[in-house]
């Protein structure tokens, strides 16, 4: 599979091993191949004895600036003779045009090419279809629209934005066209992902000023809390285990940008401090439940100011 968003070769990726193994064990190993030599890798993981996972998917990555004609057609010639018990799928993390290019020329007895890019609006709703139903959704026609014109581009925000919809409207059948215009505004600097953005940037005015917009556009408090949660508890779990922070980070697929402000956070916060804010936070959503949202936004607020 090709494509520039990785993101979405990854959304495929995980789907082709869902829809293939189900219900079925097996062993994952994802290898980043750099020059001929690490091909060796895929021999010494082939050769493997596993008592456990008789199944093995490797997930081989290529990027553009290691990639050579050369070096995929051994890569193609060399899976081709393994075995049936491994799945292999080979990721090449750019575009390619399909004239004259020795990839579509090269011929595969086992196996499809597929193209991960998203390159007009047809493409975009019949991934947005896919993301519905994967979400159990059900989002009217407009409203899909709306997500295709204010995320166009930006796919791993879209992805970050159906797990903030999902979350946002459990009890919800129907989720139209108003229901989104609630949590997406015109301006984006207004939307509750640039509101934790702010706050693990340390940018405490600018913060508050976002989170006041959220509640004159009648946001529900507790997926703010949520969202905010997910967040502090993942640098709980780095601060209170003393992991290797970039690495720790990386492996749970951070972007870049948010890598950067978690760095920042975890260097400016104690883990004392983390667990406090954790508890405001759980005390705000029992203030909701007791019908005093009121209290919850206070207690955000405070939160802007004590976050370092």
């Amino acid at each position: 599979m090709f494509g520039k968003e990785l993101c979405l070769l990854e959304d495929c990726c995980n789907l082709i091993i869902y829809k293939n193994f189900k219900k079925k064990t097996y062993k994952k190993i994802n290898l980043i191949i750099n020059k001929k030599k690490d091909l060796e890798k895929i021999s010494i993981i082939c050769n493997e004895n596993d008592l456990f996972n008789k199944r093995k998917i490797i997930t081989i990555i290529l990027k553009k600036e290691n990639y050579t004609d050369t070096l995929y057609k051994k890569i193609i010639i060399f899976i081709q003779k393994i075995t049936k018990n491994f799945f292999i799928i080979v990721i090449l993390n750019f575009s390619i045009k399909k004239k004259n290019n020795s990839i579509f020329n090269t011929k595969i007895k086992k196996g499809v090419i597929i193209d991960c890019n998203i390159v007009n609006k047809k493409r975009s709703l019949q991934w947005i279809n896919y993301k519905e139903k994967f979400y159990k959704l059900y989002i009217t026609i407009e409203a899909k629209k709306i997500l295709y014109e204010f995320y166009y581009g930006n796919f791993l925000l879209l992805i970050k934005m159906f797990e903030f919809i999902k979350l946002t409207f459990i009890k919800k059948n129907i989720i139209t066209e108003d229901d989104l215009k609630k949590i997406i505004f015109n301006d984006s600097k207004y939307t509750s992902f640039e509101w934790i953005n702010t706050i693990f940037s340390g940018k405490k005015i600018e913060s508050i000023k976002i989170l006041n917009k959220l509640k004159e556009n009648q946001l529900n408090p507790i997926h703010l809390i949520r969202l905010l949660q997910k967040d502090l508890l993942l640098l709980i779990q780095i601060k209170s285990n003393n992991k290797i922070i970039y690495k720790f980070l990386q492996e749970k697929k951070i972007w870049k940008n948010k890598l950067n402000m978690f760095m920042r956070t975890i260097k400016l916060n104690s883990l004392n401090k983390l667990c406090k804010i954790i508890k405001l936070l759980l005390i705000s959503e029992l203030s909701i439940k007791n019908n005093h949202e009121y209290f919850s936004w206070i207690t955000l607020k405070n939160i802007c100011l004590l976050i370092n």
